[in-house]
């Protein structure tokens, strides 16, 4: 049996734990979706078949299901997808995936939501976990995946609801949030770099939609590409000078907060993700 995890990951999360399940399962590739987004005609080659994403604000980031749409999954026998997430359910999200499987004949066979550390510090009061924090959550995603790997290599059919979240959201809520992501599409946060950037170009570097070019030495934010809003640049960013602008209607906290990345992921790990895949490989 061959198996093809897609993964995104801005701050290094999900690609975590795309690599600690591929280190479960035999003859396991990991493909980075970023690398085909300017694909078309995408054939999967693996029997079974994977995603791994983080939720943004209750549903897949964009190119996620713009990549699915796609694909061509005929060798596909087994379709299984990880989220990870901080704070709100993603179960409407689990839905719309399933239609898109649905209109090539198949199947979300099993799927998985798992919490990791917030890596989002545009609020208030915003703080990295603790060290005591990121341990109690490793050992949580390890015993999870040592279960959902297993229904993986049996092929069994595996649903775990996301019930565990940070704070509630009623099922209103939850579709009109998908509704609105919908509508106002990915990133639509403005970014800045402050006085404190010294033209290292990190950003440019881990930006999946390659929406930052380096000009004159400064990060600039160019409208021709969407934003994934992966928050790769303002985490990585060795300066902390990449902020988040406040609005009229809500403030950021960005000039304040501290940042995020998964400890065991580099910046490296997430810019190779932007490298273009010619025939399934990079």
């Amino acid at each position: 049996m061959t198996t093809e995890i897609y993964y995104l990951s801005g701050t290094g999360n999900s690609l975590h734990v795309a690599k600690e399940l591929q280190q479960r399962i035999a003859d396991t590739e990991l493909l980075p979706l970023s690398g085909l987004k300017n694909k078309n005609g995408i054939k999967t080659k693996g029997d079974s078949i994977g995603f791994v994403f983080p939720v943004h604000f209750m549903t897949a980031p964009e190119i996620v299901f713009r990549v699915l749409e796609k694909m061509d999954m005929q060798s596909a026998e087994y379709i299984f997808l990880i989220a990870t997430r901080y704070g709100t359910p993603c179960n409407v999200m689990y839905r719309h995936f399933e239609k898109i499987l649905k209109r090539k004949g198949k199947d979300l066979d099993s799927f998985l939501t798992i919490t990791m550390a917030n890596n989002d510090p545009k609020f208030k009061g915003w703080e990295p976990c603790s060290q005591e924090k990121l341990d109690a959550i490793e050992s949580v995603l390890q015993k999870k995946l040592d279960l959902f790997h297993s229904m993986i290599q049996s092929k069994q059919k595996y649903r775990e609801m996301d019930q565990e979240i940070t704070f509630g959201v009623s099922p209103i809520a939850e579709r009109l949030g998908v509704f609105a992501i919908s509508l106002i599409g990915d990133g639509k946060e403005a970014f800045l770099s402050d006085s404190k950037c010294k033209g290292c170009g990190t950003c440019e570097r881990v930006c999946l939609s390659s929406k930052i070019r380096m000009v004159d030495g400064k990060p600039e934010w160019q409208k021709k590409h969407d934003c994934y809003s992966c928050y790769a640049c303002l985490n990585f960013c060795p300066e902390r000078a990449i902020q988040l602008k406040s609005t009229p209607m809500i403030k950021f906290y960005t000039e304040q907060n501290g940042r995020y990345h998964h400890p065991d992921i580099t910046q490296n790990d997430i810019a190779m993700q932007k490298l273009e895949l010619e025939n399934g490989k990079i």
